[in-house]
């Protein structure tokens, strides 16, 4: 299996779960977050802790998951940070706001690191068994690394996963983002989307 060097920023409820799953399938994550308890209890699960934020952009790939966009402008968005960044892309978990997504996504470019909105759908145990829906829309392709992977990320423009969503029950998955159907149900249509919403990638981790 290929492994990704990861840089994971916010610890909290969600983050929490979501890196682990990243350590379960094998890939090397570094770990940082406002309050240190929570580094302490993940470096006990196998991650690394970062000695600064810096450090964990440092990593191939970046997963924030923060509270909101106050969190994300005032810890991620800071060009000095950015310019120095190694990493080659970063992706925003957080439910942010469409403005916000694409001023980052700009951001981003001007500092040549990729930027993919990926807002999750799913609560804390969700996360813990691997099953969040995630809407992920960016640049295509915005990360291609040649010694791991053959498949480019391919989705729409950032933003788009940020925006309105259709309506879901606590049963289904979002109508743009369908499981794989049951044998004994047919797949329901999926719900018109405006026009001016481009396509996002969704898939399950």
């Amino acid at each position: 299996m290929s492994t990704v060097h990861v840089g994971f920023v916010g610890l909290g409820t969600m983050g929490r779960e979501m890196a682990r799953q990243l350590l379960s399938a094998g890939h090397r994550v570094t770990v940082w977050n406002r309050s240190p308890e929570a580094v302490r209890i993940l470096v006990g699960d196998g991650a690394e802790a970062a000695g600064s934020l810096s450090a964990a952009l440092a990593a191939e790939a970046v997963v924030s998951m923060l509270a909101d966009d106050a969190a994300v402008e005032s810890l991620l968005l800071d060009d000095d940070l950015l310019a120095a960044a190694t990493t080659t892309v970063h992706v925003n978990m957080a439910t942010v706001s469409p403005e916000l997504a694409r001023r980052a996504a700009a951001q981003h470019a001007e500092h040549g690191i990729g930027y993919v909105a990926a807002p999750v759908m799913g609560r804390s145990d969700v996360a813990a068994a691997g099953n969040l829906a995630i809407l992920a829309a960016g640049e295509t392709p915005c990360w291609t690394p040649s010694s791991r992977s053959s498949t480019p990320w391919d989705a729409g423009r950032s933003g788009s996963a940020n925006g309105p969503r259709p309506p879901t029950s606590p049963r289904s998955a979002p109508t743009s983002c369908w499981s794989r159907p049951s044998r004994r149900s047919p797949r329901p249509p999926p719900s018109p989307r405006p026009t001016d919403w481009p396509p996002a990638t969704c898939w399950r981790c």
